[in-house]
């Protein structure tokens, strides 16, 4: 697998710090996250767990290869269902309540 080490913002949700995977260049595990940018959305990537800090090293490393614009096209719109039909629960949720 290639590495990318590049600096800036990566758009990035998320997820839990990682006990496995390669330790960025301040000798800490980097953390595993996941892109929603429009490029690289749906793609995981190692990074610096200071990033939030400001004191990162700036490591980055790709994890998967990149995506196909199909597949991101149908992860956002799996993405967009997800938040509806949680907005149509919510609703519903609240009509619940009322009653």
């Amino acid at each position: 697998m290639s590495q990318s080490h590049i600096t800036g913002s990566s758009g990035s949700g998320e997820s839990g710090a990682s006990t496995e995977g390669p330790k960025c260049y301040c000798d800490l595990r980097a953390k595993l996250t996941i892109a929603f940018t429009d490029e690289n959305f749906g793609r995981w990537f190692w990074g610096c767990v200071k990033f939030k800090d400001g004191g990162h090293c700036n490591y980055f490393a790709w994890r998967d290869p990149k995506m196909c614009s199909y597949g991101r096209r149908v992860i956002r719109q799996l993405r967009a269902m997800h938040a509806q039909s949680l907005g149509e629960q919510s609703a519903w949720e609240s009509n619940e309540r009322e009653l």
